[in-house]
């Protein structure tokens, strides 16, 4: 379950140059649903699956101002999800490290039109890395990294 979420978007000029950026600070409450392949070995896997999010506020920071955008975003938001990672033995417990890549599947608003034009619709994607600690459950037998 992940808590926050940050996504910026940046506009550059026909000079390669940063013409206006944008931070979005997104609220929000994600469960990813995964499946998990793990090698034969135990030591290193693979997962995708899908996350579903939901916002529960949002703004929108530039230099200038920072402006309440809860009313434009959607609420309900899915992404699909892959990643893959490897543990490594401590004893009982193994560290665990993984990284993963989300991609929105679903538009975060429609064009919002202001004075000096729009904004894109915008699809939310992110790259997590997660370090942890895997306690295995049950005998300790069932779950043994191999050599």
């Amino acid at each position: 379950m992940y808590l926050n979420q940050r996504s910026n978007f940046v506009r550059i000029d026909s000079n390669n140059k940063v013409a206006d950026s944008l931070t979005y600070i997104l609220n929000s409450i994600s469960f990813p649903i995964k499946a998990v392949i793990w090698t034969r070995n135990g030591r290193f896997f693979v997962t995708a699956g899908l996350g579903i999010s939901y916002y529960i506020n949002g703004r929108a920071v530039n230099p200038e101002e920072s402006i309440d955008i809860s009313s434009e975003i959607e609420k309900l938001n899915f992404c699909a999800q892959f990643g893959g990672g490897f543990m490594i033995s401590l004893g009982r417990p193994y560290l665990l490290v993984e990284l993963n890549y989300a991609q929105g599947l679903k538009d975060l608003n429609g064009p919002i039109v202001h004075d000096k034009g729009y904004l894109p619709r915008t699809k939310i994607t992110g790259l997590t890395f997660v370090a942890g600690f895997h306690l295995p459950l049950g005998k300790i037998g069932h779950f043994k990294i191999q050599k």
